[in-house]
């Protein structure tokens, strides 16, 4: 697709608007002013190419000094199993012993009941934790006082009762022989077992017995992973044959994930379990359709005259330091295990009770606040179910996230500009603390910016080029934001929300994004009935939105929450441990957009009126979150704002990279 920009002073190209079709009357002044307007570009790109670099030295020595902690103790610890170090980083040694002394002790079919939340230290009273570390077991929480659970619970079959300290098992007087009671070595924690049950009859948590091991481990992952990456390559050069090679790799990567998870819920839906079978199936399924088209005549020949010419020195060490800073990312992340409290409540939980119980019961699994998306808790029930877990594999998954933001970003601004704007860009994106931290922990705001983004800018390109028949790219570009909704709950509000922003600025070509919105349509054909089939309970969501409704009606405004909001986030986006030089560089540019919107086209607007666009959404979604009265705003706002803003942030930073460099005859 070839995109021509004229400026004011040349005119536009094929217009028939009769103002730039006038002939030049003064050809000298023309020139005059085209070389003073070509000066002036250059010394703007010099100068915001030099702030780059700044901002990219800055943010590094941010990150680096916690990086090497991180790396510094993943190797110490690189050898344990996956599931002691998440238990490890995510609270500390001694509760990582006792959950590998657990996992022995318990069978995987035996019944869990943790102590009442209020009278256990740390996670041993949180059912979303210990569902995940204990999975398959059932785990449930005793709701009344311990002795009363002891009584209850101890003469149940199959049934074992965790205790925080051995002392509160003594007060309770229930009687129970010592040698049902265990405790972990070096502990006062431990666990009941039923009468009658020998002792350790559970599994056996392995370490890895060399680096060797570990390496070995790796390879399977990360071949399934490159397996799904070629296929997403053939859907991709199919339908954007003009886009690089590398940003089809990068987008392929998490567009197959996407799709395979897709397929894999409907054979859920279907009745099958998360085994090898329903996997294989959904590989295939994914697979086949790519097989079909590579083996086409017109693939094959769009292959074969494809200039696959050698690489440019300076795009090959770009290159090579994005693939280094996403292979430093995913060490962290699989060398961490699952260490957030978000990543193991709610994601890694859910993903595990998905392998473990199947669709429905396993979506029960974790945080129950809303209908959540199960794009990500499918991914991790199938690396759970084909690799075990041990390193634990399905952390690849985010540093894979990370690294196709890198270099998808990379790529599709290298076609635009010079690569070392583009270079400095996809650094800065990726050396901004947040994101890099969002590479290895596990949460799903980094695969939703991947979606957004990507989506964004296929969407965008669509709509700008001149070539008629474009449903293949229309239905691709679709797909992409589709996924965004198939990731978090917020991803579909903004998905629509940008789906009408493109519809009312380029109301004229409706056959275009209108053909976008149908991947959209079947997925909520599919999701909106299918939802409340996997959360038969609800969301407290649902609730949540009667109330502000009537509060609203009512005349009860939350502005000063809304106001807080707004404070709270140009705090933090200002801050340097956590937004970077994204802030400061982002609002300067920002800035010099606005003043020089005369000389740019209205469609550069696209992608920043999407990251926009997305902000506001998120505003308003702490709006609504601010009538919940089980937690103070503050709570909710310190929790999760800054990585709720994500997606809209990074799209807005890529669409003023593309605004202010972009070359005025690039072509994709």
């Amino acid at each position: 697709m070839r995109i021509i920009i004229w400026n004011q002073c040349k005119g536009r190209w094929n217009s028939n608007d009769s103002q730039y079709n006038q002939p030049r009357s003064n050809a000298s002044q023309t020139l005059t002013t085209i070389e003073y307007t070509s000066m002036q570009t250059k010394r703007t790109t010099l100068l915001f190419t030099i702030t780059l670099a700044l901002a990219v030295l800055l943010q590094a020595w941010q990150i680096v000094p916690t990086a090497f902690q991180d790396l510094a103790a993943v190797r110490k610890t690189i050898g344990q199993h996956g599931l002691w170090r998440s238990a490890n980083f995510g609270q500390n040694q001694k509760f990582a012993d006792l959950v590998i002394f657990l996992n022995a002790q318990i069978p995987v079919d035996g019944r869990v009941v943790l102590p009442p939340r209020a009278e256990a230290p740390g996670n041993i009273g949180s059912t979303s934790h210990m569902q995940f570390f204990l999975t398959p077991r059932a785990v449930l929480n005793c709701t009344t006082e311990f002795r009363e659970c002891l009584i209850h619970y101890g003469a149940q079959e199959n049934t074992y009762i965790l205790f925080s300290d051995l002392e509160t098992v003594i007060e309770a007087g229930t009687g129970i022989p010592a040698e049902r009671i265990l405790t972990a070595p070096g502990e006062r924690a431990g666990v009941i077992i039923p009468a009658g049950m020998a002792a350790a009859t559970g599994i056996t948590l392995q370490p890895f017995d060399s680096l060797l091991d570990v390496l070995r481990s790796t390879l399977g992952p990360i071949s399934f992973l490159f397996f799904l990456v070629a296929i997403g390559f053939v859907y991709l050069h199919t339908a954007f044959p003009q886009l690089p090679t590398v940003f089809k790799l990068a987008l392929g990567y998490g567009l197959t994930l996407g799709l395979y998870a897709l397929v894999l819920f409907a054979l859920a839906l279907a009745g099958l379990p998360v085994a090898y079978l329903s996997i294989g199936i959904a590989v295939l399924l994914v697979f086949l359709p790519a097989l079909w088209i590579g083996l086409t005549p017109t693939f094959r020949k769009s292959i074969q005259v494809k200039e696959w010419s050698e690489p440019r020195w300076s795009v090959l060490v770009w290159h090579i330091l994005l693939i280094l800073l996403g292979g430093i990312v995913g060490v962290i992340a699989v060398g961490k295990g699952y260490h957030r409290t978000d990543a193991l409540v709610l994601w890694g939980a859910k993903g595990y009770g998905i392998a473990a119980e199947g669709l429905t019961s396993g979506a029960q699994w974790g945080t129950l606040t809303t209908e959540y998306p199960l794009n990500v808790p499918l991914l991790i029930a199938t690396l759970k179910v084909l690799f075990k877990e041990i390193l634990p594999a399905s952390k690849f998954l985010f540093g894979g996230y990370y690294l196709g933001i890198l270099l998808g970003v990379y790529a599709y601004l290298e076609k635009q500009m010079h690569s070392s704007v583009a270079g400095l860009a996809a650094l800065m994106l990726g050396t901004v603390p947040i994101i890099f931290q969002h590479g290895e922990n596990a949460l799903a705001n980094l695969p939703l910016t991947y979606y957004y983004l990507f989506g964004t800018l296929l969407l965008t390109d669509m709509l700008v080029e001149t070539q008629p028949r474009n449903w293949r790219k229309a239905i691709v570009a679709g797909s992409t934001l589709t996924l965004a909704a198939w990731t978090r709950p917020e991803g579909l509000a903004a998905v629509i929300l940008l789906l009408v922003y493109l519809a009312a600025t380029n109301f004229h070509k409706v056959h275009r994004w209108g053909l976008a919105a149908l991947p959209l349509v079947l997925f909520l054909a599919v999701w909106i009935p299918s939802s409340s089939f996997v959360y038969p309970q609800g969301a407290r969501s649902t609730d949540l939105t009667r109330l502000v409704l009537r509060q609203t009606l009512q005349g009860n405004l939350h502005f000063q929450e809304i106001g807080y909001v707004l404070v709270y986030f140009l705090s933090k986006l200002f801050q340097v441990n956590e937004w970077g030089l994204l802030g400061y560089t982002g609002s300067l540019a920002f800035v010099y957009w606005l003043t020089h919107q005369g000389t740019r086209p209205r469609w550069k607007f696209n992608c920043i009126g999407a990251g926009l666009a997305f902000m506001v959404l998120v505003f308003g979604l702490y709006y609504v979150t601010s009538y919940d009265q089980s937690h103070d705003i503050s709570w909710w706002v310190s929790t999760g704002l800054s990585r709720m803003m994500m997606p809209g942030l990074v799209t807005v930073g890529v669409g003023l990279v593309l605004s202010l460099f972009q070359h005025s005859d690039s072509e994709l």
